[in-house]
């Protein structure tokens, strides 16, 4: 098995080890805590990058974006007939176990790699309704403690072809993509106004022609956390704009157009994911 972290060094100690999906889900503390048999695994996870950061146009519409103050990792979990003994017991480990947000434990999931530093999200865990005898719909979300350095990456790029995503030293590759591009939108930032005739007077704001490309990809474990790394790391939510290389080795200079990137789950090892990227042209 390879070093998850041979290209960025070991930034999360959570994710530095191989894996196999081997056990059963839990929710626990060095004291104690919940397990749930494989017959009462929650649905595949929801993964979100979030990144807390200002973020403005320029006068002349460009894009700016600070270092964000905050950047986590959310865990959404569901179930869609949890026991009233999970139930129990899960409302007991929020209240008495961690004290709701206050305490930190482990979250394992042997689907989902290996076991996380977390907090819950929230101080409630939310209505809980039974859809049936015995069986309660529970959704609840997780946040990872697991804290990125924002560092920059000069010198030369990994010498590798193929779809990847640039930045100063560091390269990503990702798999093919569902759809490298499967549409954009191009806008030119203006402002249209009337004169007292009525007629419309056109200014253009800015130098710059915006177009927005969709992206989708299907992740194996080691790309999802090559992507968390990238973008936690060095490119910091929207703040930092990278290379993008498609397959045919054309380049476009981009930047995320949003502060978050959901990841879903499909099945052991596959994940899918779409966000949109930013190129000024």
């Amino acid at each position: 098995m390879v070093n998850r972290f041979v290209t960025y060094g070991d930034y999360a100690d959570g994710y530095s080890e191989d894996w196999s999906p081997v056990g059963s889900p839990a929710l626990f503390t060095a004291s104690g805590g919940i397990t749930f048999a494989p017959s009462r695994l929650p649905g595949y996870p929801t993964y979100v990058m979030s990144w807390e950061q200002a973020s403005a146009k320029s006068a002349g519409a460009d894009s700016i974006a600070y270092d964000p103050y905050m950047q986590e990792l959310l865990i959404q979990l569901s179930w869609a007939g949890m026991s009233g003994a999970d139930k129990a017991s899960l409302e007991a480990f929020h209240k008495a176990g961690v004290n709701g947000m206050a305490g930190q434990f482990s979250y394992y999931n042997p689907t989902a790699g290996p076991a996380l530093p977390v907090r819950f999200a929230d101080a409630a865990l939310g209505n809980m309704p039974e859809v049936g005898y015995d069986r309660y719909r529970v959704e609840l979300t997780l946040r990872v403690d697991i804290n990125y350095p924002q560092m920059n990456a000069p010198g030369v790029p990994a010498a590798i072809t193929g779809n990847r995503f640039v930045i100063g030293g560091v390269a990503m590759p990702f798999p093919i993509p569902l759809r490298s591009n499967s549409g954009y939108e191009v806008t030119i930032p203006q402002t249209m106004e009337r004169n007292s005739a009525g007629s419309p007077i056109i200014y253009n704001k800015s130098r710059l022609i915006l177009k927005r490309h969709q992206m989708a990809l299907v992740l194996d474990f080691d790309a999802f956390i090559r992507q968390q790394s990238f973008f936690f790391t060095f490119v910091h939510g929207q703040r930092n704009k990278f290379t993008w290389y498609d397959k045919d080795e054309v380049s476009r200079v981009v930047r995320l157009a949003d502060s978050r990137i959901t990841i879903r789950q499909l099945g052991y090892n596959r994940y899918t994911t779409a966000f949109n990227l930013v190129e000024e042209i």
